[in-house]
């Protein structure tokens, strides 16, 4: 899930209440989540929004970039955005 999408259009401030909760309503929730972002800066945000949402999850506070350095990180490719 996109931190921009998480937040008012053009702005910084994130969906609350039931926006929040329509937004997130994408992320399974029968397995656990792992959030991450590039850089690490906006993950909080994310996990964060997903714990007021009622989901469960923890956050990768490496980033991406840290992830994908590592010669065997495992990565899955998705075919279809969520």
């Amino acid at each position: 899930m996109p931190y921009p999408s998480m937040a008012h259009p053009g702005t910084s401030m994130l969906w609350t209440g039931q926006e929040r909760k329509e937004c997130l309503n994408p992320v399974p929730r029968e397995q656990p989540v792992i959030v991450y972002c590039n850089s690490g800066l906006n993950v909080p945000l994310v996990g964060l929004s997903l714990l007021a949402a009622g989901g469960e999850g923890k956050v990768y506070d490496g980033g991406l970039e840290e992830w994908l350095s590592g010669r065997h990180a495992p990565v899955e490719h998705r075919t279809t955005p969520v």
